[in-house]
């Protein structure tokens, strides 16, 4: 599970390096990934855009991931 958390990490980070000042309008995304052909996805999760900041809530293992653009940091919270 820790390699699709860092998937997700990475993926905010390049959302977040494109340098743009320009902030879209909010919205969200639901995630599921899937290995193969199992039927259940083996990691989901809601992707929030808000105000220029962006917001990972992975499913299991419970986990936050929140990325600010303006302090170039990543808050990993469990």
């Amino acid at each position: 599970m820790r390699r699709q958390s860092n998937a997700v990490l990475l993926a905010l980070a390049l959302v977040g390096a494109t340098g743009t000042a320009n902030v879209a309008e909010d919205f969200r995304v639901e995630n599921a990934v899937y290995m193969g052909d199992e039927k259940k996805p083996c990691v989901e999760s809601t992707t929030i855009f808000h105000s220029g900041v962006v917001y990972d809530y992975l499913k299991s293992p419970a986990e936050i991931t929140v990325f600010e653009d303006r302090s170039f940091t990543f808050v990993l919270k469990t």
